[in-house]
C-alpha cells in the first residue's frame, strides 16, 4: 500500500472516531440513527476535518515536490540511506518501549470511560490506540 492511501485511511479512522466520539457524548444514550440524524456539533468543529484534508493536500504536494528534486551525488545518497536506516532502528526500539504506555493508559481511559456513566464512553480508549497507532505509522511512513 503507498503512503498517501495509509495517510488517507489513518486520517479517515480519526475522522470518524471524533465524530463518532462527539455524536455519543453528545446524545445521551440515544440510538445509532438518532446520532446521524441530529448531530449537535458546534460548526467550527467541522473546520478540523477540513484543515486535516488541507494539510494532506499540502503534504501530497509538497511529498511530490520533493521527490522530483535530485537524489545527489552518490555519497549524499549513502548518508541519506545511513540516516534512514538509523531513523527507522530509533523507531523501532522507542515504540517497543512505547506499546506498553499506550496499552496501560487505553485500559485506563476505558476503565474510566465506563465508570463516568452518560458523560463518557469506554470508546476513548479505541480512539486513544488508534491515534497512537496513526501516530507510530506516521513516524515509519516518514
Amino acid at each position: 500500500m503507498s503512503k498517501s492511501k495509509i495517510s488517507i485511511a489513518c486520517f479517515a479512522v480519526l475522522i470518524s472516531n471524533f465524530f463518532v466520539l462527539n455524536f455519543a457524548s453528545a446524545q445521551d444514550g440515544a440510538p445509532v440513527e438518532s446520532l446521524v440524524s441530529s448531530p449537535s456539533l458546534p460548526w467550527f468543529s467541522y473546520l478540523i476535518p477540513l484543515l486535516g484534508v488541507i494539510g494532506l493536500v499540502f503534504t501530497f504536494w509538497k511529498s511530490k515536490w520533493v521527490s522530483a528534486q535530485d537524489p545527489g551525488s552518490e555519497k549524499m545518497q549513502r548518508i541519506t540511506k545511513n540516516i534512514t536506516e538509523g531513523a527507522m532502528s530509533f523507531l523501532k526500539a522507542e515504540y517497543s518501549v512505547l506499546i506498553v504506555f499506550v496499552i496501560a493508559a487505553a485500559v485506563l481511559l476505558g476503565w474510566a470511560g465506563s465508570k463516568q456513566g452518560d458523560s463518557s464512553s469506554p470508546l476513548i480508549a479505541l480512539s486513544f490506540v488508534l491515534g497512537a497507532f496513526c501516530s507510530a505509522l506516521a513516524g515509519f511512513i516518514g
